[in-house]
């Protein structure tokens, strides 16, 4: 009963970040919506931040299970970009609010799995040293995170998609050169 309650107010909490802004839910709300006392929110979260936190790892943790091994880099970037479109209101509503650190830290995390998945499929292709690698792959995600910055402030309006190819062809091409 314990996990079922805990996934419950979980579900709840992401139906009403789709609803509203962040900063307008309280636990009291939630609590009311669960059926549940705040007692009993307080027994599984310590607060909403947490709560939110939990919420958004999962996510981001779903994100990256669906995109397969064998995906290319492009098809990695295009599921997890259409996977964020699908939770744009959510993910509008915890970017604009005062815990958007959670929403950059679980991006980041985003997008040093893309690199990850972009440097195997790179190193595999082209002769670099792990010194030279680690070197790119650093300066790739902090690419990658900027670009997703942008593309959160301006409330996901544009094709982030041909941003990351345009990126990831332009660093192979200098790599090659190099």
């Amino acid at each position: 009963m314990s996990i079922r309650t805990r996934e419950y107010i979980e579900t709840t909490f992401g139906q009403m970040l789709n609803e509203q802004s962040l900063s307008r839910i309280t636990v009291k709300e939630i609590a009311s919506r669960c059926d549940i006392s705040r007692n009993c929110f307080y027994y599984h979260f310590e607060d909403i931040p947490s709560l939110l936190t939990k919420t958004v790892g999962d996510e981001v943790n779903k994100a990256i299970a669906s995109v397969p091994d064998s995906a290319t880099l492009d098809e990695a970037v295009c599921q997890l970009v259409d996977f964020a479109r699908t939770r744009k209101t959510a993910i509008m509503h915890i970017h604009f609010s005062d815990n958007r650190q959670i929403v950059e830290d679980c991006l980041l995390k985003t997008c040093r799995y893309i690199t990850d998945k972009f440097m195997q499929q790179f190193r595999s292709k082209n002769a670099l040293s792990e010194e030279d690698a680690a070197l790119l792959k650093k300066f790739y995600s902090y690419e990658l995170f900027g670009l997703s910055m942008d593309w959160l402030n301006h409330h996901m309006m544009y094709n982030i998609e041909d941003d990351f190819r345009r990126l990831g062809q332009l660093v192979e091409k200098y790599v090659r050169s190099a």
